[in-house]
């Protein structure tokens, strides 16, 4: 059971499209996030009747999405003072909608989703962190 997640190809250069039903999103390398970094940064493209609009230029590349297709949810850097960190976007393509949550420290490296939440894992430099998003109200 993969709980709604999606498992990524390996890398192609030329981008590879995830599929959320009723939102298409295409992410593209920009490269390490820092040299010698195994986190990379990438810019997306979302195609679809509804395109939300956010304004991010630094995507990380986990995501996750409902297992109907509505909801998508996407990790995005955030560093500050030179500590990475990440932010994540709930996507409702149906309400055409988001949400933003605050800043976790660290690099998200997996997102998934449960029928209690949606788990987020994350490296940091001192400790591997984890921790829940609520799913949207019905």
């Amino acid at each position: 059971m993969n709980h709604g997640r999606i498992d990524v190809a390996p890398f192609d250069p030329s981008g590879d499209w995830i599929d959320s039903r009723m939102l298409k999103v295409r992410y593209r390398s920009l490269g390490e996030i820092r040299m010698g970094s195994p986190f990379n940064l990438y810019e997306v493209t979302f195609v679809g009747d509804w395109i939300p609009d956010i304004d991010e230029d630094s995507w990380q590349r986990p995501h996750a999405r409902s297992p109907d297709g509505r909801y998508l949810v996407m990790s995005a850097w955030e560093t500050t003072n030179n500590e990475p960190g990440f932010v994540l976007y709930l996507i409702d393509s149906l309400e055409k909608s988001y949400l933003r949550t605050d800043r976790f420290a660290g690099c998200c490296t997996d997102l998934e989703w449960h029928d209690d939440g949606i788990h987020w894992q994350a490296w940091h430099i001192t400790e591997d962190r984890h921790g829940k998003m609520p799913l949207p109200a019905k």
